[in-house]
């Protein structure tokens, strides 16, 4: 929450993204974090719903797909908008986001960002 009106409290919000990425405001977020696994004492790994960044690595078969596919469609769940990058084109087809671009013929930075316009919409970017 903003104590200023307008442009004043935008410019308050970026002062404190600048100044500590919003971990300032961890209390007052609402948004649920995202279930990544269930371990077997129904323990639950989550992931935070901001301030973080994740990478899929492993070795070719290792399940990297399986994995991000998997964590794709919870963010989905949880009403995330997504935006994955896919220099590789191992998603053909997405059930849930729109594809643009390819490996030959990358899209504009603009036709991406009209896409995500829409908080709704996902974009796989090849």
């Amino acid at each position: 929450m903003t104590t200023g009106d307008h442009g004043a409290g935008v410019a308050e919000l970026i002062e404190q993204l600048l100044a500590d990425d919003l971990t300032s405001l961890d209390q007052q977020l609402t948004r649920p974090s995202i279930l990544l696994a269930r371990g077997p004492t129904a323990a639950k790994a989550r992931l935070p719903p901001y301030n973080l960044n994740l990478l899929v690595a492993g070795s070719s078969g290792g399940g990297k797909s399986t994995t991000a596919t998997a964590l794709v469609e919870r963010l989905v769940e949880q009403q995330y908008q997504v935006c994955i990058i896919d220099p590789e084109e191992t998603i053909k087809n997405s059930r849930c986001a729109v594809v643009c671009g390819t490996a030959q013929q990358p899209p504009a930075a603009e036709a991406v960002l009209q896409l995500l316009e829409p908080p709704t919409q996902h974009v796989v970017v090849t």
